[in-house]
């Protein structure tokens, strides 16, 4: 025969493993993490925020451990708060003091969200590197946001480079290799413009047949900095000056418009042959070909023309005279014509004879005066006024002189 032993009434199992069901709820909620936007994700549900322990438990306890999440969530909604009102440096503490709770890789996640939001670019990239890490570790896996936390890096890569101090380096002549030592990478080629952390750099100029260029370059805290350098070359030196009678004729040389008249300066050049070109509309083009040694000074002086020449008061009076002096000439053999076949002999003879005299006279000195007017207006000097070069006329031609020496007239 068993005996048998009454049974106590039964507890309902939600009540006999409360901290059970704490522990299971918390394994569902810990890894739903932040999602990648514009504000930190939701708080986590009600159901996972434990009832405020009304004492403190040992440290280490399942009570001590729910009184920090309970903390913790506490804190993170009041961050929550925070950055949706706009306070993103109150969100970043708040959301800082729960990861100090409980070390959940969302609130890493929101911090970089608010020190984006505060332009602290660079901490923002380290929090979200903090953030994959710590989601790795915990869980073995990658965040579902994986995707929008790498464009974000990306993004504030970016801006973090943007914000920096503007540098720009150029230099005369142009084209010069930029280089930050001691490493030597190479910036790009003047002008160039880059973005650098404050501070002191060291640059060298690199630029074929120019001596290299060292230079240290201050950037501070804030602002642009601007640096123009000059490279000496290291071949010998040769040099052309331009004199041309019209103005705002345009000087090229080797194909490279390098001046525009009236010009007093000089342009440098390698010694050597080189090209050489003047141009304007309605004066065409000279071109020509000269050689410059070395150390000397080739000054080019050019007279133009205009294509289509304009005519004046000369070539009129010129031209009517010639008309005049042509039928003048022709009374003069029509006279003597008449005189010849009827009046030869008889009195009427001389008078006839007198006007033949005075039409060829008459008309000789109209056709030479007016000759010489068409001819002095064809070759004189038919610029308009508003064209011709300031200062005294010069002939056509090249002369050299040293280097850096003017040539006779010329100021010094």
């Amino acid at each position: 025969m068993h005996r048998t032993t009454p049974c106590k009434p039964g507890r309902p199992l939600h009540r006999a493993c409360p901290v059970g069901w704490i522990a299971l709820v918390l394994l569902t909620v810990a890894p739903k993490l932040a999602r990648a936007g514009d504000d930190p994700p939701p708080p986590p549900p009600a159901a996972a925020t434990a009832p405020p322990p009304t004492a403190a438990a040992p440290a280490g306890s399942p009570a001590a451990a729910t009184d920090a999440k309970g903390e913790a969530d506490r804190l993170d909604a009041e961050g929550r708060e925070h950055y949706r009102a706009g306070r993103y440096q109150e969100a970043y503490r708040a959301f800082e003091a729960a990861y100090a709770q409980e070390q959940r890789p969302n609130l890493i996640y929101n911090m970089a969200r608010c020190q984006e939001k505060l332009a602290a670019y660079p901490e923002a990239l380290e929090l979200l590197q903090r953030y994959l890490e710590a989601y790795r570790a915990q869980t073995g896996g990658e965040p579902a946001n994986k995707a929008d936390v790498e464009n974000l890096i990306r993004t504030l890569k970016q801006r973090s480079y943007e914000a920096l101090p503007e540098v720009t380096i150029a230099s005369s002549p142009t084209g010069a290799a930029v280089r930050l030592l001691p490493d030597g990478v190479v910036i790009g080629n003047t002008p160039v413009t880059t973005h650098l952390k404050p501070g002191i750099y060291k640059l060298r100029l690199e630029l074929d047949k120019h001596a290299p260029l060292e230079t240290d370059v201050v950037v501070p805290e804030s602002g642009k900095v601007r640096a123009v350098l000059a490279l000496k070359p290291t071949y010998r030196l040769a040099a052309v000056s331009f004199w041309c009678n019209v103005r705002q004729v345009k000087i090229a040389v080797d194909g490279k418009v390098v001046a525009v008249t009236p010009f007093s300066g000089r342009i440098e050049v390698p010694p050597g042959r080189h090209q050489i070109s003047l141009s304007r509309e309605g004066y065409g083009t000279v071109e020509e070909i000269v050689d410059v040694p070395e150390d000397k000074q080739l000054h080019l002086d050019y007279n133009l023309q205009p294509l289509s020449g304009s005519s004046s008061w000369r070539s009129a009076i010129g031209w009517t005279l010639m008309i005049l002096g042509a039928s003048g000439v022709g009374v003069g053999v029509a006279t003597g014509q008449q005189a010849d076949e009827h009046y030869r002999g008889s009195p009427d003879f001389d008078r006839w004879a007198q006007w033949q005299q005075i039409g060829y006279g008459a008309g000789g000195a109209g056709l030479g005066l007016g000759l010489g007017l068409v001819i002095w207006d064809a070759f004189r000097d038919n610029i308009p006024e508003q064209d011709l070069a300031p200062g005294p006329k010069r002939g056509q031609g090249q002369r050299l002189t040293p280097l850096g020496e003017p040539s006779p007239g010329e100021p010094r």
